[in-house]
């Protein structure tokens, strides 16, 4: 399972390596991209929509342009939107895991 987590111009790059310890204690990989803006983030969505399962970002992120989130609402993969906090991501990132491998649940 590989999942992408999108990351704005305000997230702290040291939340990487907590997010990719959190990877591995899951069983997943992670293409983890940064972008200082809309065309960047599109690009990165563009670059793995074909390998991924599922979308990590920053709320504020998507509530700031309507082309990001139609992107998103076109890729037909699970989105989790959340706040800029290290702890929030890798909180999504299990959410994310746990709605992918029980889609039932």
């Amino acid at each position: 399972m590989r999942i992408l987590v999108l990351h704005g111009p305000s997230d702290p790059p040291e939340s990487n390596e907590r997010l990719e310890v959190v990877a591995k204690q899951l069983g997943i990989e992670l293409a983890i991209s940064r972008a200082d803006d809309e065309p960047g983030l599109r690009a990165a969505l563009d670059q793995h929509i074909d390998g991924i399962q599922g979308v990590v970002i920053g709320a504020a992120l998507c509530r700031e342009t309507y082309a990001l989130r139609d992107a998103f609402k076109a890729v037909h993969v699970p989105v989790v939107e959340v706040l800029r906090s290290r702890p929030a991501y890798t909180v999504a990132l299990r959410l994310m895991v746990e709605m992918l491998r029980h889609p039932d649940a």
